[in-house]
């Protein structure tokens, strides 16, 4: 139970660390979210030219196309929910172990 209390308060923790970091950030910089990512452009070219990371290079390619909101209540939310649904899950799989043992 520890360990499962650690994990959750870890998530909650991380995107709360995510957003502060995020805030600060856009006041160090002066820079809009969009004209950060302008800015990156280059490097990101670089990155994704060499042909290594496939995965990454298709991603920026939609998020270029169809453009990305990163919005934090839903990532938490998503990430919740695919926690508690491991969880569920390994929970499952525990009690239906426990009950073949009998």
């Amino acid at each position: 139970m520890c360990d499962l209390h650690a994990l959750l308060f870890s998530h909650i923790q991380g995107v709360a660390i995510h957003l502060e970091r995020e805030q600060h950030a856009l006041g160090a910089s002066g820079m809009s979210e969009d004209e950060w990512m302008d800015k990156q452009a280059p490097a990101l070219g670089t990155i994704t030219g060499t042909g290594r990371y496939p995965t990454f290079a298709r991603m920026l390619t939609t998020l270029t196309e169809q453009g990305y909101d990163l919005l934090l209540d839903d990532l938490f939310e998503l990430g919740q929910r695919l926690l508690l649904d491991g969880l569920a899950l390994r929970i499952s799989r525990t009690a239906r172990d426990h009950d073949a043992r009998r």
